[in-house]
């Protein structure tokens, strides 16, 4: 590694690369949060709406024909409709906490983190490397040989100290920014499909009623024409 104003530049870039990964995390799992918040308050909600059509009694005088006792118990049918397709969000929700906010929470934690602490090393290490370089130049050639000499030994090790750190950190940055190809993206990819399936089962479990809402569809099309002829007469 050459530590060269060009590579200090490119450096840069890495740096400010990482800060925007580091914000741009924080705020999808902000948003996240509160996309998770507002999905299990509609959850919340239909299961009240549930909870309150099972309960609901459609009180009918007298003895009930077959089409009556079907249009009274539609609202039970109903409610065990809602509570199937929200227990399917629920557990779609949990599956989100796990398998979307844990993983950017922890790239962004493990990863992006890791890599400010090692600039945090690095910059220090580059502190003292360029005060002992100014020392080291700054010598006396009057000083003793074996002083002199002593003092080409700190100075190879403190570089050498410079240039480990140095590349510890443009290693780690190099890591984020392949890392989160697949890191960063595949927690999205998998809270879609998780997305994906929860719709796809809503459909299937509303296909499945179907048939009971035609049938109920065509029970109360009757009993309305049934009261439409009676009005008539």
């Amino acid at each position: 590694i050459h530590d060269s104003p060009f590579f200090r530049d490119r450096l840069q870039s890495y740096e400010k690369e990482l800060e925007n990964t580091g914000d741009s995390i924080k705020g999808l799992v902000k948003t996240c949060k509160r996309l998770l918040i507002a999905a299990k308050e509609l959850s919340k909600a239909q299961k009240c709406m549930a909870d309150v059509l099972s309960s609901f009694r459609l009180l009918l005088i007298g003895d009930k024909t077959d089409d009556e006792s079907l249009i009274v118990g539609a609202f039970k049918e109903f409610a065990e409709l809602l509570t199937t397709v929200e227990d399917q969000r629920d557990l779609f929700l949990e599956q989100a906490e796990k398998r979307l906010i844990a993983p950017l929470e922890a790239f962004r934690k493990e990863q992006v983190q890791t890599a400010k602490d090692y600039r945090k090393s690095f910059e220090r290490s580059s502190s003292n490397y360029c005060k002992s370089l100014e020392n080291y130049l700054g010598l006396s050639t009057k000083k003793k040989e074996s002083s002199l000499q002593e003092s080409d030994e700190l100075m190879d090790t403190e570089r050498d100290s410079f240039l480990a750190t140095y590349c510890d950190y443009v290693n780690q940055l190099q890591d984020v920014q392949l890392r989160k190809k697949f890191d960063f993206v595949e927690p999205i990819l998998g809270f879609m499909r998780d997305q994906m399936t929860f719709y796809h089962q809503g459909y299937e479990s509303c296909k499945e009623f179907h048939p009971h809402m035609d049938k109920l569809q065509q029970k109360l099309q009757i009993a309305r024409e049934q009261y439409e002829a009676q009005q008539d007469h």
